[in-house]
């Protein structure tokens, strides 16, 4: 059934920031800070849902119809993205907290002005989730032959109008401990969120459910945020076979030097609020 409820996007999205900006664990000075790596190892894992999800809504397209729904398709809303076989959870995003120094590899370190293209066609953003570090330049473009607001609500706010097949810049200030919500006053059901990091040690889950994050700091206490825009509890978390309660979404984890940790994150479809 179509949701015939167009929501305020602004007002949308001021709530959304509210409730991310409360929900999201502080990330000061740790335990990482007073350790000193003793080499460097990548984290790889999948993040599946069990059970029976609720299944993601119709998005109500109702202007720009030629460009915002070629054909007359239904468009699906993606703030729930399950793969259909195998249940792999997409969108996730995963992120080290508190590494700085010493304890952050070459690799992980912005390249200063180096560019993230972040699109939008057919009235959708094309990353939903994307990642950047302080020190780069996100790429906003409008692919599309009609005019697009975007709205970023981050630090800095940014709110710009951009005509059909234009492209700006946009520089984030400083890091987020949760991504920042972006949305199109021009058209409402457009969403997406943009997080910035001050290392590379950052990632986001494919279609599969699949991610990977290389060269973190081996032999101390690391801290993993994993954030998902609909999940509402981390309390039946299941890692590697083993409940594991995940306290408002982070994981204390140690990894070797010089080897591959493997993650297979359950999540229950109970987490997921009913549509």
């Amino acid at each position: 059934m179509v949701d015939q409820f167009q929501p305020n996007a602004e007002a949308a999205g001021e709530f959304r920031a509210k409730i991310v900006a409360k929900a999201a664990p502080a990330e000061g000075a740790g335990a990482a800070d007073a350790q000193k790596a003793t080499g460097w190892g990548t984290i790889q894992g999948t993040i599946v849902v069990v059970g029976a999800p609720p299944k993601p809504g119709v998005v109500l397209i109702n202007k720009d119809l030629e460009v915002c729904q070629p054909g007359g398709h239904p468009v699906v809303n993606d703030n729930l993205v399950i793969n259909p076989s195998g249940g792999g959870l997409a969108n996730v995003a995963i992120f080290a907290q508190g590494l700085k120094g010493e304890n952050v590899h070459e690799s992980a370190v912005a390249k200063k002005g180096s560019e993230v293209s972040f699109d939008q066609k057919t009235c959708l953003f094309l990353t939903h989730v994307a990642t950047i570090q302080v020190g780069q330049k996100l790429k906003i473009i409008n692919s599309d032959p009609i005019s697009h607001n975007t709205l970023i609500r981050g630090n800095p706010e940014f709110n710009q109008t951009l005509s059909p097949g234009q492209a700006v810049m946009y520089e984030p200030a400083k890091p987020m401990t949760a991504p920042a919500g972006v949305a199109c006053s021009i058209h409402p059901w457009m969403s997406a969120y943009l997080l910035p990091r001050d290392n590379g040690y950052v990632a986001v889950t494919n279609p599969e459910g699949k991610f990977e994050i290389k060269n973190l700091p081996a032999g101390i206490n690391l801290k993993l945020q994993l954030w998902h825009e609909a999940l509402k509890e981390y309390g039946g978390v299941e890692i590697n076979g083993q409940k594991q309660p995940l306290s408002r979404g982070v994981l204390p984890i140690k990894i070797e030097p010089d080897k591959t940790t493997t993650l297979e994150i359950k999540i229950p479809a109970s987490a997921f609020p009913a549509s």
